[in-house]
Order: structure tokens, then C-alpha cells, then sequence
């Protein structure tokens, strides 16, 4: 609990700033977000974000331009629900099916989205990704530059060296995966039916697929 506010009032209060790498978009400006020190725009709340501050990204910081920021929506996650009602015909027969997807945006673009048969489903399914998988999950999603942490960065892919190579995104999030120090990828007994069908050595798979380890050194 902050006992009293305290804001920057000169340039040099600013000198004791710490950029941080988060995403905050709003209006389609991109701003940079700061912890300055022990200068508190607001009393309670969540220990640390009262400290936030901001300004846009193409600009440098000063007392003109500093905006109080309250460390929510770095970046603004939404889910979304599309569904369509549509005329199956079978062997003779037609019904009115239903139909959806299921998306998570990101600063209002496309981040990830699947097909579910009702609402109730996805969006419990798109929440359930949302947290776990995307916030929770080894990629920190919530930088702007997540994807230079993930481009020819080295994981095990079924247990085995790989390199990502580039990523897909546009609702996909996936990523091709090369062998990294092996000549191809060896098949789980599991996949043997599908696996380098194609003949690639490199897989596409999600970028969320439990079969990643992010973590190799």
C-alpha cells in the first residue's frame, strides 16, 4: 500500500527510468512503458505497476510527454466468436448444422483462432488457451519483439535438436522446425503414418504444440 503520490517533476526525476518491453497499443500508436523509481501516480493496487509511466515509442521520454500508465492491457488480449449455421446434405438428406471459430486477437490483429462446433466450447477453449498455453506459457507473447526470441532459437522437437526457421502467423501460430546437428527428425511411433510424408526435413507444427522444448541450451 503506497502512502502518499508522488509525481516526476523535472527531467532529471526521469534519469532513474527502466524501459521495460511490453506491447501497449492504443489507436494504433505504439507507446514504450517505464518504471520510474519511487514516483507513484496512484495509492493501492498491485505493488509495482503504480510506478508505470509511458510515452509513444517514437518519441523520448520528457516531463511534456510522460503519461501514468496502470500496467493492464500491455498487450489488449481479446477473444472472439464467429458462427455460421449452414445446410449439410448426405446421401440424400439435409440438416441444419452449426458451426464457429474461436479467435484470440492481439492489438486488435489476428493472433490465433480454431474451429469448435458450439460457443459454449471455444470460447471456454479459447480462454483455457489464452491463459494456460499463450500468458502462462514459455514465449513471453506480451513483448513487442517475442518473435526475435523466437526466430533460430534451438529447441527439442519430440526429444530431438531443432532450430525454428520462421513462423506462421495470421490466426496459425506455427513455426517450421528444421533438424538442428541431425541429418532428419525420427519418427514417435505415434506419427510413423504421416511423418516427412512430404519429404521436408522441416515440420510445421503449432507454436504451442506440447512436442516444443523451448528451453535447450
Amino acid at each position: 500500500m503506497m502512502s502518499e503520490i508522488k509525481l516526476p517533476k523535472t527531467q532529471l526525476d526521469l534519469e532513474c527510468k527502466n524501459k521495460f518491453g511490453w506491447d501497449l497499443v492504443m489507436n494504433s500508436i505504439q507507446y514504450d512503458v517505464y518504471h520510474i523509481g519511487d514516483f507513484y501516480h496512484s495509492i493501492g493496487g498491485t505493488m509495482g505497476l503504480n510506478s508505470l509511466y509511458c510515452c509513444p515509442s517514437h518519441e523520448e521520454l520528457t516531463i511534456d510527454n510522460i503519461l501514468p500508465f496502470c500496467g493492464v492491457g500491455a498487450p489488449r488480449w481479446e477473444i472472439r466468436w464467429k458462427g455460421n449455421n449452414y445446410v449439410k446434405t448426405k446421401w440424400g438428406d439435409s440438416s441444419i448444422e452449426h458451426r464457429g471459430i474461436w479467435q484470440i486477437y492481439r492489438n486488435e490483429e489476428l493472433f490465433l483462432e480454431h474451429g469448435a462446433r458450439d460457443m459454449e466450447y471455444g470460447l471456454s477453449k479459447a480462454q483455457t488457451v489464452l491463459m494456460e498455453d499463450v500468458l502462462e506459457g514459455p514465449i513471453a507473447f506480451h513483448f513487442r519483439n517475442w518473435r526475435d526470441e523466437v526466430l533460430n532459437r534451438k529447441v527439442y522437437y519430440h526429444d530431438q535438436p531443432g532450430i525454428i526457421k520462421s513462423i506462421i502467423e495470421g490466426g496459425q501460430l506455427a513455426v517450421m522446425i528444421a533438424p538442428d546437428g541431425i541429418k532428419e527428425f525420427k519418427s514417435p511411433p505415434q506419427h510413423k503414418e504421416w511423418w516427412n510424408q512430404e519429404g521436408d526435413i522441416q515440420h510445421k507444427t503449432s507454436m504451442l504444440d506440447p512436442a516444443i522444448y523451448w528451453h535447450r541450451d
